[in-house]
């Protein structure tokens, strides 16, 4: 019965530790994950993206 607690309380302790680093790196992992996502659409072409030139 002892281990099995031992490896609740484990587990449940790397889930939270995951989730609060998660939400801790939130701000700076968004713009690394759309650039992912973006980057495997198949659909999705740099060329016809705007730049913001005023050319």
């Amino acid at each position: 019965m002892g281990a099995m607690q031992s490896v609740v309380v484990v587990v449940v302790a790397l889930v939270l530790g995951l989730s609060a680093f998660d939400l801790a790196c939130r701000p700076f992992m968004q713009s690394g994950r759309s650039a992912l996502f973006r980057s495997l659409d198949p659909d999705y072409d740099p060329d016809n993206e705007d730049s913001g030139n005023a050319s």
